[in-house]
């Protein structure tokens, strides 16, 4: 497996994979997103390929053909925040392993990588967001060392 970062020509798989993780979400939470919540476009990931504070990590095949799994990352930054103590932070915004190669780690090596990146360019922590529904992501996230740091909570309004 490589771990490296995405291409162009990468798009239209990471595409599949990031589409699949929405439509789990639409699917768990149609009272919030839409049928089908694709808020990553070709543009978009066109353009976070080469962003200087963005990430678009891909695991690869040994071929270099298949992707395996993407992490898309941004850069979020804090400074003299009346609120926040000053910090560069890597926000996680979608993980997704396609199903033939779950059960190998990719996700792991994936967060590794982007361990090993947060590192070098100065940052202090990962976050990433999980909606409480997906049981599996926050089972991964947790094993690879992520501990509850907030959470959202929510009273559905039925007049």
């Amino acid at each position: 497996m490589v771990i490296r970062q995405a291409s162009k020509d990468d798009i239209a798989q990471i595409l599949m994979l990031t589409n699949s993780v929405a439509d789990k979400h639409g699917k768990n939470r149609p009272d919030i997103l839409v049928e089908h919540p694709y808020h990553i476009t070709c543009e978009k990931l066109e353009r976070n390929i080469q962003s200087d504070d963005h990430y678009v990590i891909v695991a690869a095949d040994d071929t270099g053909n298949k992707i395996a799994g993407v992490i898309l990352c941004s850069i979020r930054s804090y400074a003299d925040d009346l609120k926040y103590q000053d910090a560069k932070i890597i926000s996680i915004e979608d993980t997704c392993v396609d199903l033939a190669f779950r059960g190998n780690h990719v996700g792991s090596m994936l967060l590794d990588y982007i361990k090993k990146l947060a590192c070098t360019i100065g940052c202090s922590r990962l976050e990433s967001n999980v909606w409480a529904f997906n049981k599996e992501s926050r089972s991964f996230f947790q094993a690879n060392g992520f501990e509850i740091q907030r959470m959202i909570m929510e009273c559905a309004i039925n007049e």
